[in-house]
């Protein structure tokens, strides 16, 4: 785990107690050194969200006496926007990266960390906040377990937190709240049931009982807020409207008087877990998606208990290979009618790619169509403008703002690569740069730099002193006091130094594997002695044990697509156990995963389980069952399987094993029950135990290893879970890190 360093050595033995965190390797550069002392230099390394970034440190060290140099702490110089959130009603803006939290603020143009982590801590994927739309109010993870965390809510001027659950599934997706679009109401998800929170109350003595505040049973998925005074809620099939002005009145009648009023009931039970909804602003009209496949639009007709008769429905398979995630909006008001989008985000060659759809309807014909609209390739990642007129999103280079109206393009930001982004109001927004953090009003193009993001052009100013950064915005120069660049005429005069008059600095090899250099310090006052800059250098990293994560592809890619972007995000290569009719029925989900770059080994021809009585297996049906996968795989992407496998469901006999040696192979056998294959059919036939995804993965902790082999499905083909594994691998992951493992593909696991 993570280890603070703080050392103070006697003579020369130099050691700066930084605080920046180390994920994989961190490579150091551009060293230079000024006459009273300060270091600045670079840190690269890898982050979760956007592959490689430098941060900028400066340390100084203090040799008035050579013999006794007081030891300095190393200050990072600049933020990188990996995420950002706005807060108090945009005066706030909240940066997290793998560094830590910082917040800038806006009134005193000062740049705070609230948080830095420890050198050697692993940084996985930004935590997800829930944000009130008015930025006063924060609701945020605080992890218990690998796979458990209480939800707190948090007044941002206050810091005065409340803990709405103490045992809540974690998860980097979401936070199992939602706000009302006043940031009045809060809705939050507590065991299975929906509650309130009435804002106002929170500052009042005492507060109504929870369980008075019950809307009903279901998860956050379930409900939706159509405007600041009104919720649909969706319990099984039937779907009601809630005006908060009776949240109160039906809570403590609940049982009584039910969740609301019903308006309509839906073709098919709505999945709490799996499916989502979105509504217009009157609550009349509902966009349905079912298992990230299916999507439905319906108008709701209020009559109780009436089914509804969908007007659209289109099923999104093959999109390809499903989506990443769905964003449905509507325009606001126009004329009484209010139109829907539907983005969708999918994965293409390791690429994010986005299609936007308009919905069409004809009530004379009674039916509706989705209009395929222009956007340029490769984007992702979008947002609407407060007032809900507008839409930003960007792409490899640049950010895009368009009307929702006209859908043409009202606003263009290209200065540089944008890392994230966030409205303030209509008319603004923060940018957050691979070079600068930016304040930007798009319909005026007027921007101010706030703070550097990175700094790949650096230096002294000799005649100032001042250390000095340059972009394609200009000059810049360091304000120590509050932490943030600022424009000006000072300018880079000198080239980087690495001596002075009484040390020398440079680069060279490091025994630690975690750094691929190191940074060293040499004396030129007195005997001369070279120190490295850290202590860790000159030691031996502790090898890290190492388990395999392997996915199984037996019969059904629906988790492909997301396995593969969590991959991405961690920069991870594994193994997936793949058949030769998977082969034939995924063409395409194989070829992507192939093309991630992923280690591919055999899971036999067919899916079948092969220890069934019906089955004659000896050495030349496993042979020839294996040589057939590997006839497929070839055909398809020209490249070998890798030679382990096991069997569909890891049943084996001694039939079996040898079939597999004779023909080249190296069987894996899982160190945990493939529990996520088990599903609520299958608990209800034997009167067995089923386990969610949180319950597996705190079951893998309890029997976790070195050389441990963790098998997760891509998904089911019969049967029904609650949840899959899959959708909790980044969860999964990143305890893993946090414990100290390394995650490699099975060939590189040292099995044999």
């Amino acid at each position: 785990m993570a280890k603070y360093f703080q050392k103070k050595l006697i003579l020369v033995f130099l050691c700066i107690a930084s605080s920046f965190s180390l994920f994989s390797q961190s490579t150091f550069s551009g060293l230079d050194l000024d006459s009273k002392n300060t270091l600045i230099f670079t840190e690269e390394k890898f982050t979760t969200s956007k592959n490689f970034h430098k941060n900028l440190y400066s340390a100084t060290i203090q040799s008035e006496n050579p013999s006794q140099a007081a030891i300095s702490e190393a200050k990072l110089l600049t933020c990188y926007p990996e995420k950002m959130d706005v807060l108090s009603q945009g005066k706030l803006l909240e940066i997290h990266n793998s560094e830590g939290i910082a917040q800038y603020s806006v009134t005193d143009n000062k740049l705070t960390w609230l948080k830095q982590n420890p050198i050697n801590e692993i940084s996985g994927l930004p935590p997800k906040n829930a944000t009130s739309p008015d930025g006063n109010w924060v609701v945020y993870y605080e992890k218990t377990s690998p796979a458990r965390a209480k939800v707190v809510l948090k007044n941002v001027s206050t810091n005065e937190t409340t803990v709405l659950s103490e045992n809540s599934e974690y998860s980097y997706v979401s936070i199992p709240v939602k706000w009302s679009k006043d940031s009045s109401y809060l809705i939050y998800e507590k065991n299975d049931n929906l509650y309130f929170y009435d804002i106002k109350e929170l500052s009042k003595a005492e507060m109504l009982q929870e369980s008075f505040r019950k809307i009903g049973p279901g998860t956050i998925n379930s409900v939706h807020w159509a405007n600041e005074k009104l919720i649909i809620y969706i319990n099984h099939d039937m779907v009601y409207k809630i005006s908060t002005n009776e949240l109160y009145t039906r809570s403590l009648y609940v049982d009584m008087v039910g969740s609301g009023k019903v308006i309509g009931r839906l073709p098919t039970p709505m999945s709490n877990t799996n499916d989502q909804f979105w509504s217009d602003s009157t609550g009349n009209r509902i966009l349905l998606i079912q298992n990230n496949k299916t999507l439905w639009y319906i108008e709701l007709n209020g009559v109780d208990f009436d089914y509804i008769s969908p007007l659209f429905s289109y099923p999104f398979i093959n999109v390809p290979n499903g989506a990443v995630s769905f964003c449905v909006f509507w325009t606001p008001e126009d004329k009484g009618i209010q139109v829907p989008f539907v983005w969708v985000e999918i994965l293409e060659s390791g690429k994010k790619k986005s299609y936007v759809y308009k919905l069409t309807t004809s009530q004379q014909n009674k039916n509706a169509y989705f209009e395929s609209l222009t956007i340029p390739s490769y984007v992702s990642s979008p947002q609407i403008s407060p007032d809900g007129k507008a839409i930003a999103f960007i792409d490899e280079k640049s950010l895009h703002i368009y009307d929702i109206f006209t859908w043409k393009q009202i606003a263009f930001y290209n200065k540089e690569k944008i890392i994230s982004f966030q409205w303030i109001d209509k008319n603004a927004l923060y940018i957050g740069g691979t070079e600068t953090v930016s304040y930007w009003e798009p319909y005026t193009d007027n921007s101010v730099v706030l703070f550097l993001s990175q700094a790949t052009k650096y230096g002294f100013n000799g005649e100032t002193g001042k250390i000095v950064a340059e972009n394609i915005y200009g000059n810049f120069f360091y304000n120590e006091e509050n932490n943030i660049w600022e424009i000006s005429d000072v300018a880079i005069s000198r080239n980087p130094i690495a001596q002075n008059a009484f040390w020398r600095v440079f680069l060279s090899t490091s025994k630690n594997t975690d750094y691929t250099n190191g940074i060293y310090v040499r004396t030129l006052k007195g005997l001369s002695e070279t120190r490295p800059l850290f202590a860790e250098f000159n030691q031996l990293a502790k090898k890290k044990p190492a388990i395999s994560i392997v996915f199984d592809a037996l019969d059904n890619a629906d988790g492909i697509t997301y396995i593969l972007d969590i991959l991405a995000k961690y920069n991870l290569k594994t193994t997936f156990f793949i058949n030769g009719e998977f082969i034939r029925r995924y063409p395409t989900c194989v070829s992507e995963i192939v093309n991630a770059g992923h280690e591919c080994a055999s899971m036999f021809f067919t899916p079948a389980d092969l220890t069934n009585s019906s089955y004659i297996v000896d050495e030349s049906f496993i042979r020839r069952g294996l040589a057939r996968t590997e006839d497929e795989f070839f055909a398809l992407t020209g490249k070998e399987l890798s030679l382990y496998w096991h069997t569909p469901y890891y049943k084996t006999t001694s039939a079996i094993i040898n079939g597999g040696k004779q023909a080249g192979y190296t069987l894996v056998s899982p160190t945990t029950k493939q529990l996520d294959l088990q599903t609520l059919e299958d608990t209800a036939k034997n009167s067995t135990t089923y386990y969610s995804s949180t319950k597996i993965i705190e079951g893998i902790f309890k029997v976790l290893k070195p050389k441990a082999i963790i098998p997760v499905s891509v998904g089911l083909s019969n049967g029904t879970r609650t949840d899959y594994l899959y959708n909790k691998i980044d969860v999964l992951i990143s305890a893993i890190m946090e414990e100290g493992y390394n995650i490699l593909p099975i060939s590189q696991l040292e099995i044999n």
